[in-house]
């Protein structure tokens, strides 16, 4: 259960996954995203935006090294998993929305 003084409403983030998980973990994002099939540079620019998104939300150098998984979904779409290590529910959130905020994003978890 979340902390007494901690309130459980729409207004609160990360409550539920902090109470659920032990921070700091290793935490998977997920996001697909649409691309132009015809133009590899669209899903190059998709993944690096991803990529930067979460690096900057979690708090990492730009030297760091991030390990992506790209995975097409038809001519349209792809999808790219990407873990890192997460201090709370909030920093998840947090980056869940960043993510949702990509112009070519379609869906995020």
């Amino acid at each position: 259960d979340p902390a007494e003084v901690s309130q459980d409403t729409e207004e609160t983030s990360g409550n539920i996954m902090s109470a659920m998980m032990n921070f700091p973990t290793v935490y998977t994002f997920n996001v697909v995203g649409k691309h132009d099939a015809s133009d590899d540079s669209s899903q190059t620019a998709f993944v690096q935006a991803v990529e930067e998104t979460v690096r900057k939300g979690a708090g990492l150098r730009e030297d760091v090294s991030l390990d992506s998984t790209v995975v097409p979904r038809s001519t349209k779409y792809v999808k790219v998993s990407l873990a890192v290590t997460v201090e709370s529910g909030a920093m998840i959130n947090e980056i869940n929305v960043q993510l949702g905020a990509l112009p070519d994003c379609v869906m995020k978890f």
